[in-house]
């Protein structure tokens, strides 16, 4: 079979390998960028977890507390800026972008662990975040936790991960990369504070 490939003519069978070499690529881009970063901050992650234990108020599958969550989410403001499902821009800056995390995946991306001491003590975390106080008490914070932990599925872990983020050579590559795709033009990276950003000047 024939598939048209940016004009091309190619054999399907071609078009798949090609595919298929690109998603080993990112994904092996994404696995040196991912190493290099917690080589930074692998330090100050430990010591934040070890200073933040998960807290009793944080239930797991228990459905009450999930439905307990879900009712504070909806009535104390947090849909003023996050969307909660696909679709859902509640803070638009243009045609589907957004100035605030959509949630609707967020237990695929964090654990429990976090989102409580951050939904509890934003600017504890983050001195910087335009995330509000709310006020939450430790029951409420766990009931929303709970919630939130139902958005989203974790992927299966990858074979050997620790091994890998801790390999020098993806390390290693895993800088060259940020430093090529100037992630700190945008992020805080560790170590790169004092790096020119990668936007041209345009106040002149």
């Amino acid at each position: 079979p024939l598939v048209s490939l940016d004009g091309d003519v190619v054999p399907f069978t071609a078009e798949l390998d090609r595919v298929a070499d690109q998603v080993r690529e990112d994904l092996e881009d994404a696995l040196a960028i991912a190493s290099y970063i917690w080589s930074q901050s692998r330090e100050e992650g430990e010591k934040w977890t070890k200073e933040n234990p998960l807290p009793a108020a944080f239930r797991a599958g228990d459905a009450n507390a999930a439905a307990k969550g879900k009712q504070l989410v909806e009535t104390i403001g947090c849909k003023g800026c996050h969307g909660l499902a696909d679709g859902e821009f509640s803070t638009p800056l243009g045609k589907e972008k957004d100035l605030v995390p959509n949630l609707k995946d967020i237990a695929a991306k964090t654990g429990p662990q976090w989102i409580y001491h951050w939904i509890k003590n934003p600017r504890g975390f983050s001195p910087e975040t335009r995330m509000p106080s709310l006020r939450l008490s430790d029951e409420e914070a766990g009931a929303i936790t709970t919630y939130l932990m139902t958005l989203g599925a974790k992927a299966d872990p990858m074979a050997g991960i620790e091994e890998k983020l801790a390999d020098a050579a993806n390390i290693k590559r895993g800088e060259t990369l940020v430093r090529k795709w100037g992630c700190f033009g945008c992020h805080d990276i560790k170590g790169m504070e004092k790096e020119s950003r990668i936007g041209a000047e345009l106040t002149t």
